[in-house]
């Protein structure tokens, strides 16, 4: 059962690197809009609350890379 949880866990990471990188405006966007609902975001600048595509789409690689490290570890050494 654990080894389950921790597969869909890989593709749920890897699902969300792989959005984050296919439309990193959009995932940008979602990430501002997010934020902006906090009430100290108020008193910062426009410039203090951005999502840049070029960190979106690395952050999305990275996502990608733990997805994979995870399920491929799953399957070569398995849970104990």
């Amino acid at each position: 059962m654990e080894i389950f949880f921790v597969f869909v866990w890989g593709l749920i990471i890897g699902g969300a690197g792989i959005y984050a990188v296919a439309r990193p405006q959009k995932t940008a966007d979602k990430i501002k809009n997010f934020y902006s609902k906090y009430p100290l975001i108020h008193y910062a600048g426009d410039r203090q609350l951005t999502a840049r595509p070029g960190y979106v789409k690395a952050i999305g690689g990275v996502f990608i890379a733990m997805s994979v490290f995870i399920i491929v570890v799953l399957f070569i050494k398995g849970l104990p």
